[in-house]
């Protein structure tokens, strides 16, 4: 039942910070695991972003998390990459949305683009691991939360077996 709840939890936590209702998280650090498209600035900070709670975290080069901010990808995927001048530069897949963000996170420019998303190449194929806790990687990958909730179900279906073959073979009166 643990596993069932606490993948569902992490589930959904993800989704609800996707979409921004979990606002009052929003410059907190969020768990991201491993992840791709790792940007590097000339002061060496790693910028990630990470699709599945549709944010971008800023860490120092010793992974110490500096800040976060939610980018409004609808719930997308988005692609990063920096500007001449030290920015991020955020497409979304859905809406077609352009964001220029400072390294403070804020918007500098929101706007939206013409050309196909898919044209956009990504500028760092960097795959940088960020220390999460075991118990927290849930809600830095939903893959591994369904993978608990999945687990969590088969365990409750697997107790509830025997006791479902012990019913039948006990008559209703109660006498074997």
């Amino acid at each position: 039942m643990s596993l069932y709840a606490y993948g569902t939890i992490a589930f959904f936590s993800t989704m609800l910070m996707a979409l921004g209702a979990l606002g009052f998280l929003s410059s907190s650090e969020w768990p991201v695991g491993c992840v791709s498209g790792v940007l590097s600035d000339a002061n060496g900070n790693l910028i990630a972003p990470h699709e599945p709670t549709d944010r971008i975290q800023i860490y120092d080069a010793s992974h110490k998390f500096i800040r976060g901010w939610r980018v409004d990808s609808l719930g997308g995927f988005f692609k990063t990459r920096l500007t001449t001048d030290g920015n991020i530069e955020v497409f979304t897949v859905g809406g077609h949305k352009r964001f220029v963000y400072g390294l403070d996170g804020n918007v500098v420019i929101s706007d939206t683009y013409e050309f196909e998303y898919d044209s956009i190449r990504p500028t760092s194929t960097l795959q940088v691991a960020f220390h999460t806790p075991v118990l927290l990687r849930p809600f830095a990958d939903p893959h591994i939360a369904t993978f608990l909730i999945l687990l969590g179900a088969f365990g409750l279906w697997a107790a509830r077996r025997p006791w479902a073959r012990l019913r039948r073979l006990v008559p209703k009166g109660g006498q074997a």
